[in-house]
């Protein structure tokens, strides 16, 4: 297996994007570590700029979300970056990309990206994990509209997440 092979070098990254500011992934990130941690020596939660998901958060905001929102979790670094993910995994020395999948149409695009980088590089490998059924049906798309309209978002996101969401308001979001 290519995760045990690769274990000697760094660890897993998982990759997200944490576009809206909302870390509905929390619960797929600490499934996802409770999976990996006898396998993965060293984990990142690597937050993408999102260039094309116009962002409500700056990168720096949505890594100290990250960081305030998961600070409970061991051996963990949350590192932001630009850049082509494969470019990112490999100055990581990564092992393995971890990534959760929410439906089929998350399976499609995830599939899709896997193989991309996998042709970048031929070291490139992908882990994917479902989350549990009270999950799957949580979108950002959904949080941030039901936010943005100063509904109840607190059994979604992290108090960090929501107290974010109100300045944001106070800003004239």
């Amino acid at each position: 297996m290519a995760l045990q092979n690769q274990q000697s070098k760094n660890g897993c990254l998982k990759l997200a994007s944490f576009t809206r500011g909302l870390l509905i992934q929390l619960p797929m990130v600490i499934l996802i570590w409770s999976h990996v941690h006898h396998v993965c020596l060293m984990k990142w939660v690597a937050i993408a700029i999102g260039h094309h998901k116009n962002p409500l958060f700056s990168l720096e905001e949505r890594v100290s979300l990250a960081k305030a929102s998961l600070s409970h979790l061991d051996n963990v670094e949350f590192v932001g970056f630009d850049g082509l993910l494969v470019n990112f995994f490999r100055e990581q020395k990564a092992t393995a990309v971890l990534r959760g999948l929410r439906a089929v149409s998350d399976f499609e695009y995830e599939f899709q990206l896997a193989n991309m980088n996998r042709q970048l590089d031929s070291h490139f490998e992908a882990v994917f994990l479902t989350p549990s059924e009270q999950y799957s049906f949580i979108s950002s798309t959904l949080i941030r509209e039901i936010a943005r309209l100063k509904g109840d978002v607190t059994k979604f996101v992290p108090q960090a997440v929501v107290a974010a969401f109100e300045h944001k308001h106070q800003q004239g979001w």
